[in-house]
């Protein structure tokens, strides 16, 4: 039932898939732009290369302490040296929120690159 009702409201309302989607790609041209090494999809899943289990652990702990969640992801979900952040995006994120991402993203992916 909630699967239907989900499906109604996403025939009723294209605008919120046309806002996942632009949103998405303001995220990735975004962190691109930046240098971040993602993997490129269309869509509101984007993984950052981090390739070390720790630097991936330690960049979750920083991102979250700076208010921005991501998930770890190690092997064996991925081949050893590949480790990735997992980020995602919903419709109501404000391009606000995802500048201030981007901004943290990249400085705390900078500090582990640098240490």
């Amino acid at each position: 039932e909630c699967a239907r009702a989900a499906l109604r409201i996403l025939s009723r309302e294209p605008e919120r898939v046309a806002a996942l989607h632009n949103i998405s790609q303001y995220m990735r041209d975004g962190l691109i732009n930046l240098g971040v090494k993602i993997i490129k999809a269309q869509t509101p899943i984007i993984p950052i290369y981090t390739y070390q289990d720790e630097k991936t652990f330690l960049a979750c702990k920083m991102l979250f302490e700076r208010g921005v969640y991501v998930n770890p992801v190690i092997s064996p979900a991925t081949p050893i040296g590949q480790s990735l952040l997992r980020t995602s995006y919903t419709a109501t994120h404000t391009k606000a929120q995802m500048d201030f991402a981007m901004k943290q993203i990249k400085e705390v992916l900078d500090i582990l690159q640098n240490a």
